[in-house]
């Protein structure tokens, strides 16, 4: 029987894992993996792009490190979960469904450079040129100083991708996730 909303989250997002094999964990990021991840982001970020933001656990701790006037961008490609981020009533979300590869900065960003561009969408599931999209487009729309973070990975496979781009990268590989995962970050 289930007791606790995060219960409840849970069970829904392994059912999202099992009818959409896009969705690359069979459980959301952890309550200490997003809290890790949340402790290497600078405050008061301005222009901040999510992609594969599932269930909008990082989204909610995105929001505390975004300025009041900031904007937050979620690319997430599942109905289901963009549902689910709808509820999050924040005027500074804007929501655009499609694939992170897909994604298009100078439309949706008006030209503006992203502080962050932070994903934990499934690389495996793309092919290497999509990876390589993926990497060269945070890379080319992030501003001076600005992070690129890959989370909740299983495999370090990304890393020597992302290193093609951006010359400051390093892994921190993390226990008390189920199961346990990489965050790879890249500073520009």
């Amino acid at each position: 029987m289930l007791k606790t909303i995060t219960d409840i989250r849970k069970k829904f997002f392994l059912q999202k894992f099992v009818d959409d094999y896009r969705v690359g964990a069979a459980f959301p990021s952890s309550y200490f993996l997003i809290k890790k991840v949340s402790r290497l982001l600078p405050n008061n970020m301005y222009m901040v792009v999510e992609q594969g933001a599932g269930n909008g656990v990082m989204t909610r701790e995105l929001l505390k490190k975004i300025a009041p006037t900031g904007k937050l961008y979620i690319v997430e490609q599942n109905q289901n979960f963009i549902d689910i981020l709808k509820t999050i009533n924040d005027p500074r979300i804007v929501i655009v469904r499609g694939f992170a590869q897909d994604f298009n900065y100078e439309q949706n960003l008006l030209g503006k450079k992203a502080d962050l561009v932070i994903t934990s969408i499934p690389f495996s599931f793309l092919t290497n040129t999509e990876r390589d999209t993926v990497c060269n487009n945070a890379y080319n729309n992030l501003a001076d100083g600005g992070m690129f973070i890959i989370f909740h990975q299983y495999s370090l496979t990304m890393k020597k991708t992302v290193e093609k781009y951006f010359k400051k990268v390093y892994d921190i590989f993390y226990l008390f996730n189920i199961p346990p995962c990489s965050i790879i970050v890249a500073k520009k």
